[in-house]
């Protein structure tokens, strides 16, 4: 590819096309906001055998089948609530 002389219009689509790039950069980093870790515990429950319990941060939740007969080709119906004390 041969070099082309860098014109008026060229210098100007550049400078544009850094402002765009720059300003995108500075607003990302400005409005930046961490994730804040959830911590849980990984726990191994069946469901068909009863409600399973899991403290996460500090909370209560219990999660229950509200379908006690699955079958094929059916979504399944899991409710999941939080208690409003918290976990000893």
């Amino acid at each position: 590819m041969a070099a082309q002389k860098l014109t008026r219009g060229r210098l100007i689509q550049i400078i544009v096309l850094m402002i765009i790039l720059v300003s995108a950069f500075v607003w990302r980093t400005v409005t930046y906001q961490p994730k804040i870790p959830t911590k849980a515990q990984t726990t191994t429950c069946n469901l068909n055998v009863g409600d399973c319990v899991f403290i996460i941060n500090n909370k209560q939740v219990t999660a229950t089948l509200l379908s006690k007969e699955p079958q094929a080709d059916t979504p399944l119906e899991l409710l999941v609530e939080r208690s409003r004390y918290a976990a000893e």
